[in-house]
């Protein structure tokens, strides 16, 4: 007996394997803006801050880090700020208690 399976003659004696479905070893998304999640490609470790030093080194390291994880624009002045210590933590209670939330840009140039 034989069966025709995708355009080929199959036989009774045939065996047809077919493997498992595997997702693709990255994620494949596609460019949806500032709609899309957070997809996670990288292990990263977000830079801390505590006030210390200089805070262009850190900026610059918390944007590698937002264009590697593809950090929504809303997100990232919380992200920041929840990696901030000591005196830098506490600048920044302050400063959110008396300005409200910030855009990106006006923490950056706040930081300075």
């Amino acid at each position: 007996m034989s069966a025709i399976l995708n355009g080929v003659v199959m036989s009774s004696a045939t065996v047809v394997h077919t493997p498992p479905h595997r997702p693709h070893p990255h994620p494949v998304h596609e460019d949806h803006g500032e709609s899309a999640g957070v997809p996670k490609f990288h292990k990263l470790t977000f830079p801390t801050y505590d006030g210390k030093e200089d805070p262009l080194g850190w900026l610059n390291r918390c944007e590698a880090f937002f264009r590697g994880q593809l950090t929504r624009e809303a997100n990232k002045v919380w992200l920041a700020s929840f990696h901030m210590t000591g005196d830098a933590q506490q600048w920044y209670y302050i400063m959110e208690r008396d300005t409200g939330r910030l855009s990106w840009d006006a923490f950056r140039l706040l930081c300075h």
